[in-house]
């Protein structure tokens, strides 16, 4: 019995030293970023004692950082349910759940948080956007997917078109010099591959094999002629590796051309750092705009699109494509179409969980993101799309549950033809309206259909870039406009404003005043004054609604009470003229001031034209009450 006893004595001590190296050893190798070596240490650690909150919390993270979700979360459940719970535990669940797109109960974790910490402006601002998130009602997308036989159980990305084959980005075993695992999820380095989807059975291989480096290659783009390759890569060249002041080995693009049938490399991107990131490199239909991601100061968020215009010295400097593309959460993998649109994933828009699929149209403003609905988009990280010419087919990458390995490539087809509706309105009362002509080309004109019931009109698209129509109503200005085939959405909707016609309005009168002079204790009028009151007997005779008042005025010359008869007289001469044109007596009144508001005298104004600028008759016209 004393055995048992010791035995019992002896072994506890060791296996919670076991259980505390444990510990010690999940977290150095979660500090090295290491997660899928710091997930063994720390399931074994929480075999010995399952309620240690600091191990759950790091554990929950790493399987987050893993892309394993699901055990992620059942983490952070656990880890909020905890006595030993940590207000920053809340926020980092509310997070989780945002991004995973289960923006209800994000919410309720947001609230949480805030209770013991209500003037945090930026959870404020994210429980906001998580609100508008939750509203957005997301559509299904018209595909058809499938997965690709060349899956291995690592993770398969990134593809690119090359030619008549596809170059995609694996993590898969090969038999390079370089073979070493990477320490976050325990896989191989990647390297580039090419299949070749057209011939069957074709096995995959490896691209470039000259340029593979004992660092990760993925995340490329070819130029239209298949001649200059732009690819992603950990700061390795010239047999030489960079990292950032904190050690880090940053991403890095990098550019490489064929001579001779072989890839040699030709140098670096202007914008490399070994400070932050740069990668995912994507070239325009027409190659005079690069695409890319990176994480380097100044961004709206974790990752964002960047673009630079190609110029004669070179690349412009990189351009922030802003909000609304840019979150403050992850853009990646960007892909710009035959179209015109461009293509990313990204877990900062509302979606179905992880990084979604998106699309934006720059050639429409104002610039809106859609969301690739389901298939395409899933619960899990959808990303990498790029598609063929017509754009009904192609190629993306996902980690949804019914895949081979870490990340799979799939296929997808659109089920559906291209097509547009057409919403005809009024400009100025939003008012669905029908046209009286649409004059499109004969071939155009068959194809479109007029739905009286939804007041809009169907019309189906081919392989077209631009469809040019007029369009007519009575009433309204003829509208000239051009449809543009896009690859997505495979329908389209245009709303097209027709702007009524403005109706001839007459000019709308201004009040005015003139004045004619008289010559010094006369009241005849003189030849200049005659001219002065024809003019202003046409205008009152065009507006019938204006009315004239006639203000007699005189020097301070004579007496006030000669004055005010000679101001009488001069006022009667105006009268009498304008009774003479045409202008009746009821629209004129008579105002005789005679001396009493003489004109201030100006700066170096001489008394006799001061006495000058007094001998007057003042006409002003006025509209009637």
């Amino acid at each position: 019995m004393k055995r048992y006893i010791l035995l019992f004595t002896l072994v506890l001590p060791l296996v919670v030293s076991g259980q505390k190296l444990s510990v010690r050893l999940g977290n150095k190798q979660f500090e090295q970023l290491n997660y899928s070596k710091a997930v063994e240490y720390y399931e074994y650690a929480l075999k010995r004692d399952s309620l240690n909150s600091d191990v759950i919390r790091n554990l929950a993270h790493a399987y987050d950082k893993l892309g394993k979700y699901e055990k992620a979360e059942k983490g952070y459940q656990k880890l909020v349910n905890q006595e030993t719970v940590l207000a920053k535990d809340w926020l980092t669940y509310a997070n989780f759940l945002s991004r995973r797109g289960k923006y209800d109960t994000a919410i309720v974790w947001y609230r949480k948080y805030l209770d013991v910490d209500s003037q945090n402006e930026k959870v404020k601002e994210a429980m906001k956007s998580t609100k508008a998130k939750a509203l957005q009602i997301l559509d299904s997308f018209p595909a058809k997917i499938q997965n690709l036989k060349i899956n291995s159980q690592y993770s398969d990305f990134g593809p690119a078109y090359y030619k008549n084959d596809l170059v995609f980005s694996s993590g898969r075993k090969n038999s390079s010099f370089f073979l070493g695992k990477y320490g976050w999820d325990n896989q191989y380095y990647l390297h580039l591959y090419r299949y070749s989807p057209k011939s069957k059975g074709a096995a995959v291989q490896d691209f470039a094999p000259k340029m593979e480096t004992r660092f990760h290659e993925g995340g490329l783009c070819f130029s239209a002629d298949g001649e200059t390759m732009y690819f992603t890569r950990n700061s390795y060249f010239d047999g030489k590796v960079s990292r950032s002041k904190d050690g880090v080995n940053n991403l890095k693009i990098y550019k490489a051309q064929q001579v001779d049938g072989k890839w040699v490399m030709a140098g670096e991107f202007s914008y490399n750092s070994d400070e932050y990131s740069v990668g995912h490199p994507c070239l325009s239909p027409d190659g005079k705009t690069l695409y890319f991601v990176s994480d380097m100061p100044g961004g709206l968020g974790g990752t964002d699109i960047y673009r630079c215009r190609r110029t004669a010295n070179g690349w412009s400097q990189p351009e922030n494509l802003g909000a609304p593309v840019n979150t403050k959460d992850r853009e990646m993998f960007p892909f710009v179409s035959e179209s015109g649109h461009l293509f990313f994933a990204s877990d900062g828009h509302a979606g179905l969980g992880g990084l979604d699929l998106y699309a934006v149209d720059f050639t429409r403003t104002p610039l809106k993101v859609k969301h690739l609905g389901a298939p395409l988009s899933s619960e899990a990280d959808d990303f990498s799309i790029v598609m063929s010419s017509t754009g009904r087919d192609g190629y993306f990458a996902s980690n949804r549950k019914d895949g081979v390995g870490a990340d799979d490539l799939y296929a997808y087809q659109l089920n559906v033809n291209h097509g547009a509706i057409i919403l005809i309105k009024n400009s100025e009362t939003n008012e669905l309206l029908e046209a009286d002509t649409i004059r499109f080309s004969a071939e155009e004109m068959a194809q479109l259909c007029f739905n009286s019931e939804q007041m809009d009109y169907q019309l189906k698209l081919n392989r077209s870039q631009y469809y040019f129509l007029s369009i007519e109503k009575e009433g309204f200005v003829v509208k000239d406009t051009s449809l543009h085939y896009a690859t997505l959405p495979p329908v389209q909707t245009h709303e097209i404003l027709l702007v009524p016609e403005p109706v001839e309005v007459q000019p709308t009168f201004q009040p005015f005043s003139a004045s004619v002079y008289f010559d010094f204790d006369r009241y005849a009028l003189r030849s200049e004054a005659r001219d002065t009151i024809v003019r202003v007997a046409e205008l009152m005779r065009e507006h019938q609604d204006v009315r004239l008042v006639i203000e007699a005025n005189t020097d301070i010359r004579g007496t006030q009470s000669y004055n005010q008869k000679l101001a009488q007289n001069r006022a009667n001469s105006a009268l009498k003229y304008l009774l003479e044109q045409g202008i009746v007596r009821d629209r004129m009144q008579v105002v005789v001031l005679g001396e009493e508001k003489p004109l201030i005298r100006k700066s170096r104004q001489s008394i006799k034209d001061w006495h000058q600028s007094n001998r007057r008759v003042d006409l002003k016209v006025t509209l009637e009450d």
